[in-house]
């Protein structure tokens, strides 16, 4: 029994070994190689009671400020229920899902200091009042993607679903049969990536033993795909079915709420007093600074914003991990 297990665990890690890139971009941002096996952290949580998404988002916000002075980053989608298979008799209690990719030896490294560092202990506390989430560690590994779209799409959508390999198809022929499917669609169908996702500690309950997840862009994307299956394309879904036995899709929304080394800037309005902003990708938030800010404000500013403060001594001067900002050269004080 264990060598049958231990069989079956070690194929299912092999469903995934040729990948398919789209476009000229050939790695994910943080470094992470689409041609590589990906460890992922999934958090399925709900908020205790009393507690607010505003007080989780908060905590997480210091989680990656630490991440970030520890050199751990992982990148983080935060994903929650959107089109599922739940009825009125049937609701699960998760309200969203983490899932935190990285390479294994970055996982590694960030349990090791969360779990022995004072500073990894308190947020951790703080975590556990606010939410509860059980954790799962899974492989992830990269069908087909375009990667620069994967890269610089923060918002999007993700259809599951979990299958089986049906009895008597062997493990190379159903990787036959995902390079075969990638090699048909080198553009996609709507889509901008398509991974299999493949539970192996804590995944005693799945629905599977791996699931196809297929990223769109947006919901028109998404609707393009259903469109492409209802003229036809469910001629492949269905050849596909010969090969696994499926749950059926279901969709949840995607944000993607940190990427490892992405481009951060502190830019002071030029011409006296005016705004502070925290440009992070394609989103930016301001701080306006007047005579009456303080180094507090400042600093609590930048805290919200993710930003690791190193010295915060007084003004004019602050240094962040990532730059130094003179408040007083900027904005006359």
């Amino acid at each position: 029994m264990k060598k049958m297990l231990l069989t079956n665990f070690a194929s299912a890690l092999t469903l995934l070994s040729g990948v398919a890139v789209a476009g000229e971009t050939s790695m994910f941002t943080g470094g992470m190689n689409p041609n590589a096996p990906q460890n992922v952290q999934s958090q399925l949580c709900t908020l205790n009671k009393g507690k607010s998404m505003a007080q989780y988002e908060k905590m997480f916000n210091k989680y990656i400020a630490w991440s970030k002075v520890n050199d751990v980053e992982l990148t983080v989608v935060r994903t929650m229920p959107f089109i599922t298979h739940d009825n009125p008799d049937s609701r699960s209690n998760t309200q969203f899902v983490e899932h935190l990719v990285s390479d294994h030896s970055t996982s590694g490294k960030a349990w090791d200091l969360w779990v022995s560092t004072p500073e990894g202990q308190k947020l951790n506390e703080e975590w556990q009042s606010i939410a509860q989430c059980d954790l799962k560690m899974s492989t992830l590994n990269t069908q087909w993607a375009d990667v620069e779209a994967l890269n610089n799409t923060d918002s999007r959508f993700a259809m599951w679903n979990w299958c089986t390999r049906k009895e008597g198809v062997s493990v190379e022929s159903l990787r036959s049969k995902h390079a075969s499917i990638a090699e048909s669609y080198p553009e996609g169908v709507g889509n901008i990536g398509w991974f299999t996702f493949i539970p192996n500690i804590g995944g005693a309950k799945a629905p599977g033993t791996f699931a196809n997840i297929i990223v769109f862009p947006d919901m028109a994307g998404l609707m393009e795909h259903k469109e492409w299956m209802a003229n036809g394309g469910w001629r492949a879904r269905h050849d596909y079915y010969n090969y696994v036995d499926c749950q059926g899709d279901y969709v949840w929304t995607e944000e993607v709420i940190h990427r490892p080394g992405e481009a951060e800037t502190l830019c002071p309005m030029a011409g006296g007093l005016g705004n502070l902003c925290h440009y992070r990708g394609y989103t930016s938030a301001c701080l306006y600074v007047d005579n009456g800010t303080t180094v507090a404000d400042v600093a609590g500013w930048a805290f919200r914003r993710s930003l690791a403060v190193l010295d915060v001594t007084a003004l004019p001067t602050i240094h962040f991990d990532r730059s130094t900002i003179n408040v007083g050269r900027s904005f006359g004080r």
